[in-house]
């Protein structure tokens, strides 16, 4: 399955001749490749909501359909919910993905989006070998250059103060950088998480708040392509 092209064209065959020539999914595949997560997070089924979150997802959904102009203007985003039952993260993926196919014909080969576990990512930084090593220096570089990153928080810690200072001046750069921010957690006051000005900042992002505590209804939530 990992290898599976995600698109579904006409001649959607790896032995054909259209397929051997294709150009979007070599490139967008680097792109998923290179963003943090696992290839087969892209390979979600479709979502459902809940009838009282119609506003939040045709809002989610024009986002996702303008996602290049909303990652050109710099703009940021955080996704919550009640509980963990709805996939926030799945719907930050969706996103991203959409972004890669919108900018594949006219990028080069770098890493445009990254997906980031703020967690275990602060966890690898107390080892200070790992703070010496090439990957974090490389991941480093990624949060402070890729267009869009999407900070994964959907599980209660609470930080240290050097790990709370690292993450503000990582997305206060990213911020003052114009960079665009995808945050995804639960819906609850992140301040004793985060810190005050980590949280202040998140706090000015246009926020969408799920309702709902299950996917699995009738209603789908149809995604238009």
């Amino acid at each position: 399955m990992e290898n599976k092209c995600l698109y579904q064209c006409n001649n959607n065959d790896e032995n054909s001749i259209s397929c051997s020539r294709c150009q979007r999914w070599p490139k967008v595949k680097y792109f998923i490749d290179n963003c943090g997560i696992n290839i087969s997070n892209f390979y979600a089924d479709k979502l459902f909501y809940n009838d009282p979150d119609d506003q939040a997802y045709d809002r989610l959904m024009e986002i996702k359909n303008h996602v290049r102009e909303f990652v050109d203007k710099g703009e940021n985003l955080s996704i919550l919910s009640n509980d963990l039952s709805f996939p926030q993260k799945t719907v930050a993926i969706k996103i991203m993905l959409k972004y890669f196919d919108k900018i594949w014909l006219y990028s080069d080969y770098r890493i445009r989006g990254y997906y980031l576990n703020i967690s275990e990512w602060l966890q690898k930084m107390k080892n200070y070998n790992f703070l010496a090593s090439e990957e974090y220096k490389n991941i480093e570089a990624i949060i402070k250059n890729a267009d869009l990153i999407i900070w994964d928080c959907l599980i209660d810690f609470k930080l240290s103060e050097t790990e709370i200072k690292s993450l503000y001046i990582f997305l206060t750069s990213r911020l003052n950088n114009g960079k665009t921010n995808i945050f995804i957690g639960l819906d609850m006051d992140y301040t004793k998480y985060l810190g005050y000005l980590t949280a202040q900042r998140i706090g000015c992002f246009e926020t969408i708040k799920i309702k709902g505590n299950d996917k699995c209804e009738e209603t789908e939530y149809v995604e238009e392509e």
